[in-house]
């Protein structure tokens, strides 16, 4: 198993700006992917989205986020437990594995915050189109 001196698979970690005060980010993955180097793979639990039509807001997960270590580096705050990651998270890792060669899939370069908010946003136009 791939090995980094500041991510370990099972790490719970707070983060920056997070959404939610129980909002985590958990390492599931450590992968060295041909072009890119190390990839971190993570899922984020505690993001909350709010659905348009009713205003109600439900708190979900993000299964899988394949990151750079130095966007994680620049966003993580506290290492505060460990924990297995999502149910679905292996399934969409070997997804996202799997279109790297065939779709040029990458990895996210942003702080963990930053991209719950595009999921955050996506999420809620699903929702606005479903009506």
């Amino acid at each position: 198993m791939l090995t980094d001196s500041r991510y370990a698979v099972g790490q719970v970690w707070t983060f920056a700006d997070a959404p939610l005060p129980e909002s985590r980010a958990v390492i599931g993955a450590l992968d060295d992917v041909d072009g890119l180097g190390l990839i971190v793979s993570i899922c984020v639990t505690g993001m909350p989205v709010r659905d348009p039509a009713t205003g109600k807001t439900q708190t979900l997960e993000l299964d899988h986020a394949p990151m750079m270590p130095e966007a994680l580096d620049a966003c993580l705050l506290s290492h505060v437990g460990s924990s297995d990651p999502t149910a679905s998270f292996e399934q969409l890792r070997k997804n996202w594995l799997s279109s790297i060669a065939t779709d040029g899939a990458g990895a996210f370069s942003i702080g963990v915050a930053e991209l719950v908010g595009l999921y955050q946003t996506a999420i809620q136009k699903s929702l606005s189109s479903e009506q």
